[in-house]
């Protein structure tokens, strides 16, 4: 008997551990709460644990509508880029990151109803005239969180051949008067199932009211 207790006791103490260590890896997600300015909509959505640093800026313009608000979520370990569209160009650099823009002046905002099919056709269209050999590989819509959401992902290929393609997924949608934007990019080679594993963390987005 007295042989035998030691063993429970290091079985039940292996087992509590295997068990905290197992909590805390499904505990491992970063959740992101983003106010949009004058208004009262915040956005509430989950990432890997990779992304686990938030940072804000204004881009301004020439023109006063031309202003935009950004909300950038990436690793930690990279270096704060407040640029419109930044992701390294170079293979030393990899980095995956999510940003959420909109227009920084509610009165910039059109009266007309976002309209998914034209603005899937147009952004297609840009895509292309900028570069014929980028890649379409996502053109559809999605319902998340009770509003649809225009959905285009496509790779971007490099100028040159020392550079890495590009990956995007934007989801695009009109929520109470505000164009929101949210984009998904990735220049890591690897990142076979950036598509579908940027898709899923979407999935999560939640949108509340301050007065909620």
């Amino acid at each position: 008997m007295d042989y035998i207790l030691p063993k429970v006791r290091f079985l039940l103490v292996f087992s509590l551990t295997v068990l905290m260590l197992f909590s805390c890896s499904q505990k491992s997600d970063n959740v992101f709460r983003i106010a949009i300015e004058e208004s009262d909509l915040v956005f509430e959505i989950t990432l890997p644990k990779n992304l686990d640093t938030l940072f804000s800026w204004e881009h301004n313009s020439d023109f006063y509508c031309g202003a935009m608000q950004y909300h950038r979520m990436q690793n930690s370990e990279y270096e704060v880029a407040k640029q419109e569209d930044f992701l390294p160009k170079n293979r030393k650099t990899q980095l995956r990151q999510l940003t959420l823009s909109h227009f920084l002046h509610p009165e910039c905002e059109s009266d007309e109803p976002f309209r998914i099919k034209p603005y899937l056709k147009n952004r297609k269209m840009a895509v292309l005239l900028e570069n014929p050999s980028n890649t379409i590989l996502q053109i559809d819509s999605i319902e998340v969180a009770g509003y649809r959401f225009a959905m285009f992902g496509y790779e971007e290929m490099p100028p040159r051949t020392e550079h890495i393609a590009r990956r995007y997924l934007v989801f695009t949608s009109k929520i109470e008067g505000r164009t929101v934007y949210f984009e998904f990019s990735s220049n890591i080679v690897s990142d076979e199932y950036f598509y579908k594993n940027m898709k899923s963390a979407f999935k999560t987005l939640r949108i509340q009211r301050t007065l909620e």
